[in-house]
């Protein structure tokens, strides 16, 4: 046996919790529809 396998564990990294192209499109999709009402708000307001 390796003593080293018996000092540090098995490492397992959390998976992602649905596919990475989805999470890119939702933080892209999810920055969009933050940024336009926000410009709305703030241009809103000064006019």
């Amino acid at each position: 046996m390796d003593p080293i396998a018996n000092i540090v564990p098995n490492y397992q990294d959390l998976p992602f919790p649905a596919p990475l192209w989805l999470l890119q499109v939702l933080l892209i999709v999810g920055f969009f529809t933050h940024v336009v009402p926000m410009n709305v708000a703030l241009a809103g307001g000064a006019v």
